[in-house]
């Protein structure tokens, strides 16, 4: 496995394989009708986890490296839950108020977030941090030719290609989407 995945790595290529999810709806709240209370996870085969989870794992520690995410993200940072921005705004709330501060909270929650990340776009952010070459090579690869099909109720859809947006429920794709939100200003 081992040697396959090296081999990827080395020549910048996904398997089709690996590129295929299954869609399960998982239900977040409000009513059970609405579809849009549902968020779409993406079930990817097994092998393909363990590609991403290495992925995963080297884009952080070059992430960490170079310090490219702010201190302060909470969301999909390890160490960082959500949680803590809140506690983090209250100590910010707190010190306003003990300086005769004032102090705004601005919170946006962005529908169907990781189903908006341009491809195109994220490679270019990719590049622009240094990541190049075959794994430039690796991370465009990996985003095209993806397929995927819908779960629901027993019910298999047919595969559809994915043109944008990376799957969600995967290590990957969140830190791909915390790169790809980050930084939407550079470009």
């Amino acid at each position: 496995m081992s040697e396959i995945i090296n081999s990827s790595f080395d020549t910048g290529l996904v398997a089709l394989e690996l590129k295929k999810a299954k869609i399960t709806p998982i239900f977040k709240q409000g009513d059970r009708e609405i579809i849009s209370n549902y968020r779409p996870i993406s079930i990817i085969p097994y092998f393909g986890k363990i590609m991403e989870k290495a992925v995963s794992s080297r884009l952080k520690t070059y992430i960490e490296k170079i310090a490219i995410v702010y201190s302060f993200q909470f969301g999909f940072k390890s160490g960082h839950s959500t949680d803590l921005a809140l506690v983090n705004f209250q100590e910010v709330i707190t010190k306003a108020i003990d300086e005769n501060k004032f102090s705004v909270g601005l919170f946006l929650d962005l529908a169907k977030a990781f189903d908006t990340v341009d491809h195109k776009s994220l490679i270019k952010k990719l590049h622009y941090y240094c990541i190049r070459g075959v794994n430039l090579l690796w991370f465009e690869n990996y985003l095209t030719d993806r397929l995927q099909q819908e779960q629901c109720n027993g019910a298999l859809s047919s595969f559809r290609a994915i043109t944008c947006g990376v799957p969600q429920g995967s290590n990957l794709g969140s830190l791909l989407f915390l790169l790809y939100q980050r930084f939407a200003k550079c470009f």
